[in-house]
């Protein structure tokens, strides 16, 4: 077993085993095993990790790039390895794991030899520090996938059952990733004064025309963070984040409270639906160097971020913004609110109807 990564499915998912696993399976190397489940050697190498215990980190593998996590193990006298109990313990409680899902899987020499205690206290562990546990769409595997050797680990079964919990684990992981958080956050409710400067000042800058003594220079961390703005950009059209995973970009509040902002066309003042900071333009972002994985200082290290304006270079993503609530959260003024209809990947205005169905739409900006 491993994972079930689809290339339709984005979330990054990592497992770490306990080498004996393979006892049962080794008519396959690790690598084709996962290769029969995923059905893709590019979807291997972009989505999925697959770690033995000593080769695995905690900080690296699993808080800055695993959407999901599956821990597998021999039964140790009925327990999980020493190992990857001691890899479980190197988790930090100040992490924020609770959109993170897991799973487990197990073997055993026999049916009652412990395999599902052993499942049990992986899934404990990984409970303990807020992890999302599930198992398999089937009774059989429920709890997780349990391998009994006694009767022959490479049977089709077992590989079944492990490709729907693997499968299981992958689409729910994306799901999570896709859903922005709603609820208070860090940052502090907006002052309804305060919102109407903020507003008008959003205003004032797209209908400002930009010059070089005017262009700004940004940092990759005020750019990933939504924190720049520049004379020549407007609040972003709804319109230009209404696509399937657009949705944290929707309703993500920029660095006034009103949005993200794009660059407005200098002719018309028409806002555009390109990003602000970028090659050009009223707001430079700052070229990539070969010496920025020397700068330990920050998460957005030189121009980690430059090229395609993407954040997904930076060790620090996009975070939630620290200034301003999401522009869903129920904090957040009425005039500036906006939600994400998944169902139609349409960036919506306003708040969405108790009584609407996750079907009914408007016409977007």
């Amino acid at each position: 077993m491993y994972i079930a990564c689809y290339c339709g499915i984005r979330a990054h998912l990592v497992c770490i085993f306990f080498f004996i696993f393979f006892f049962f399976f080794k008519q396959k190397t690790a690598y084709e095993m996962l290769r029969s489940l995923v059905g893709s050697e590019m979807c291997i190498r972009d989505r999925v990790r697959l770690l033995e215990v000593d080769q695995a980190n905690y900080e690296r593998d699993v808080v800055q790039w695993a959407d999901g996590i599956a821990l597998g193990s021999p039964v140790y006298n009925g327990n999980p390895s020493p190992r990857i109990l001691e890899f479980v313990n190197s988790f930090d409680f100040q992490d924020d794991l609770t959109r993170m899902v897991g799973g487990t899987f197990a073997t055993g020499a026999g049916a009652a030899s412990g395999i599902e205690s052993t499942m049990g206290a992986m899934e404990r562990g990984l409970r303990t520090f807020g992890v999302v546990t599930v198992g398999g769409p089937s009774w059989r595997n429920a709890e997780g996938t349990g391998i009994d050797g006694g009767e022959g680990g490479n049977s089709d079964q077992y590989w079944s059952l492990a490709l729907s919990q693997g499968q299981r684990i992958a689409q729910l992981a994306d799901k999570l990733r896709r859903q922005p958080p709603v609820g208070p956050g860090t940052a502090p409710a907006p002052i309804t004064g305060v919102t109407d400067v903020l507003n008008s000042v959003a205003v004032s800058l797209g209908r400002g025309r930009w010059s070089p003594e005017t262009r700004i220079s940004s940092t990759c961390e005020s750019y990933c963070r939504g924190w720049s703005a520049a004379v020549g950009c407007g609040t972003c059209k709804r319109s230009a984040f209404s696509f399937p995973g657009g949705d944290s970009i929707c309703i993500h509040p920029g660095p006034l409270g009103t949005g993200l902002l794009c660059r407005v066309n200098q002719t018309t003042l028409e806002v555009t639906g390109e990003s602000c900071c970028g090659v050009g333009g009223p707001c430079e972002l700052p070229k990539p160097s070969a010496w920025d994985f020397l700068d330990t200082s920050t998460q957005w290290p030189g121009g980690c971020c430059a090229g395609a304006a993407n954040c997904a270079g930076c060790p620090g993503g996009s975070p939630l913004s620290d200034r301003f609530p999401l522009l869903n959260d129920t904090r957040t003024l009425a005039v500036n609110r906006r939600y994400f209809d998944y169902n139609t990947n349409t960036c919506m205005e306003g708040v969405r109807p108790v009584n609407a169905s996750e079907g009914e739409t408007r016409v977007p900006a």
